[in-house]
């Protein structure tokens, strides 16, 4: 290995960071219940996180009608919302209480329903701590330069007729852009294109949390087509890596195929926001 005799000096720097943290908590109802809930998993939450702001979203399971169960998450949502307001008072914002409604049995139905889905999600939202480098003296360092790793491709296999799930590439909660540690694992798709001259490929894009409907808005462009905006953002970013667009199509699935169901965490509804890639050729 080479080594490298140089000079450097931090300097004093401080930034906020743009993205916020996010973590959930679920409460759960019994059958056709819209007000009673056990508080106690909900309030230790609350006062370890000590978010600044709250999303809530209610949910109902299969049985009932739809306008029933829009209704009775809706009151889930704002059963939640109350006993937050009284018992916070204005150090959490509660920036969103909306009841979305059943969700599908996802196979099994039984006359007791899904307790799993009869359940309000409260998603605590925290910003993300600024951070300072602090300046230090100026002086000689030696440094080992390493050698040059060639960046992995992804592993392809024409045979199968499998899609390949990014896995790293994360999208923003109700955005089509990708979270900045999905940088990476774009650059392999990258390389993998230019690797395989030949790949034909299918990009498909997914979304979490709301199976009312189809797709989700999309609140960058105020449209209800997420998915097909997810898939096209990675789309356009190949097309910019100079991979040919006779080699590239897109589509969005929005809600239809979700790796994880019911969502109960955070994880499971990133794992849901997601990008898949099928082979055509």
């Amino acid at each position: 290995m080479k080594r490298l005799q140089f000079f450097f000096a931090f300097l004093l720097v401080s930034f906020a960071a743009i993205s916020q943290k996010t973590e959930t908590i679920s409460v759960y109802f019994d059958l056709d219940n819209r007000v009673d809930f056990s508080k106690t998993e909900l309030k230790a939450g609350l006062n370890k996180v000590k978010p600044s702001k709250v999303e809530i979203m209610g949910y109902a399971d299969f049985l009932g009608s739809n306008e029933y169960n829009n209704q009775l998450s809706t009151d889930r949502a704002k059963a939640v919302s109350k006993y937050i307001t009284s018992n916070w008072d204005e150090s959490i914002s509660i920036t969103k209480t909306e009841g979305k409604g059943e969700l599908p049995s996802n196979g099994g139905e039984t006359e007791s329903g899904d307790q799993k889905s009869r359940r309000v999600d409260v998603i605590m939202i925290t910003p993300k701590p600024k951070v300072n480098l602090v300046a230090a003296p100026r002086q000689e360092v030696d440094i080992d330069l390493p050698i040059p790793v060639e960046p992995k491709t992804l592993d392809i296999d024409t045979s199968t007729a499998a899609n390949i799930v990014l896995e790293g590439v994360e999208f923003i909660p109700g955005r089509h852009y990708p979270l900045p540690e999905s940088r990476e694992k774009l650059e392999q798709l990258s390389l993998t294109m230019k690797k395989y001259a030949m790949l034909k490929i299918e990009i498909q894009g997914f979304i979490c949390c709301d199976y009312t409907q189809f797709d989700g808005m999309d609140n960058d462009t105020e449209t209800m087509n997420l998915s097909e905006n997810r898939a096209q953002f990675i789309y356009d970013f190949l097309i910019r890596e100079r991979i040919d667009a006779d080699r590239l199509s897109y589509k969005g699935y929005g809600s239809s195929k979700p790796k994880v169901f019911p969502e109960v965490t955070e994880e499971d509804r990133q794992a849901n926001r997601r990008v898949e890639i099928r082979i055509i050729k």
